[in-house]
């Protein structure tokens, strides 16, 4: 298990978009990978927050852009929102199996 400081680091790294396997090199710490990849381990969480996080940051930026008139993240935003929809459509279909 990580301590604090370590958990940080993990964050901060996942925040930044690397795989599991080059943070766990990075840590130099062996397994660190799998358990990033284990749903409700202490590294999952830390891993993916810090991931989601920026994305919620980068997202924000392109609809800022994209409502300001940039065609680059109108088109950023339509592939954002089509993704989405397919997302859900998958999830509504196994929530009625």
């Amino acid at each position: 298990m990580l301590n604090e400081q370590e958990l940080s680091t993990l964050s901060e790294l996942g925040s930044l978009q690397f795989t599991a396997k080059e943070c766990e090199i990075m840590l130099n710490i062996k397994n660190v990978g799998v358990q990033i990849l284990k749903n409700d381990t202490p590294e999952y969480l830390a891993y993916n927050s810090g991931r989601l996080k920026k994305e919620v940051e980068v997202r924000k930026k392109i609809i800022s852009q994209a409502v300001d008139g940039s065609s680059p993240a109108q088109e950023q935003f339509i592939k954002y929102t089509k993704i989405l929809k397919n997302n859900n459509s998958v999830i509504n279909k196994l929530d009625n199996i």
